[in-house]
């Protein structure tokens, strides 16, 4: 599900039907929540765990081959697969930068899957990272107008969106896994927390990059204070 969508995404922003910047933002914000609602589909064996993981250390493999080749590929005048998929994810369509955030973005899913199986914690620090933060910057491009003091990238209506967005989704994945037997917390009861976790995590999206790179920085922060407010159940 989580291929389908990177490729579906990847195609149009490389005949320019959409622009690269919001394709790039459509698979931050779609593709780890799709990888996360395959988990139930795996069984409760030892090795799930394992077979899942290598789903993001393939794409990680990939994000990297990108980043290395020195001429574009190209099959009949058309971008090949690497190419196609450096021009949907970068800001600049420069292959370096497969190695800057959706690196960062594809490590921290595969960490999440590895040490953090079917865990409510894992998939809220997720959500953060990819529903809130997606979302957030879809939507104060687009409605933001006004923006924050202390930052002219950021907007009262994006992190407005990162709440909203972050929050629901977390919710839905401590439904899925309760519904799952994975855990034993429950949407109702977990809900005023998960609520915390987004509010906080949209301050920290806030920080300059400078200082540090959101798919590092908002999940970091969002699994610790997931793990504090949920505990391990």
């Amino acid at each position: 599900a989580a291929k389908f969508w990177v490729s579906f995404w990847s195609d149009l922003a490389v005949a320019d039907r959409i622009d690269s910047k919001l394709s790039r933002k459509l698979i931050h914000t779609g593709s780890a929540p799709l990888f996360m609602l395959c988990w139930p589909l795996f069984s409760d064996a030892p090795t799930a765990r394992i077979l899942a993981s290598a789903v993001p250390m393939i794409q990680i493999i990939r994000l990297y081959r990108a980043s290395q080749a020195t001429a574009p590929d190209a099959v009949d005048g058309r971008p090949g697969n690497e190419a196609a998929l450096v021009k949907a994810i970068s800001r600049s369509g420069e292959r370096a930068e497969a190695l800057g955030g959706p690196f960062l973005y594809t490590m921290v899913l595969f960490t999440a899957t590895a040490l953090g199986w079917r865990s409510p914690v894992a998939a809220a620090a997720v959500c953060q990272m990819a529903v809130g933060d997606g979302i957030a910057d879809i939507f104060g491009r687009r409605y933001g107008k006004i923006k924050w003091p202390f930052s002219k990238s950021k907007s009262p209506v994006g992190s407005a969106a990162f709440v909203a967005g972050g929050f629901t989704s977390s919710v839905f994945f401590v439904a899925l896994f309760h519904a799952c037997g994975f855990t034993t917390l429950t949407a109702s009861g977990t809900a005023p927390a998960l609520l915390l976790v987004s509010l906080a995590s949209a301050v920290v999206e806030l920080l300059p990059s400078e200082l540090a790179d959101d798919n590092l920085s908002v999940p970091l922060f969002a699994c610790a204070a997931s793990a504090l407010l949920l505990g391990s159940s």
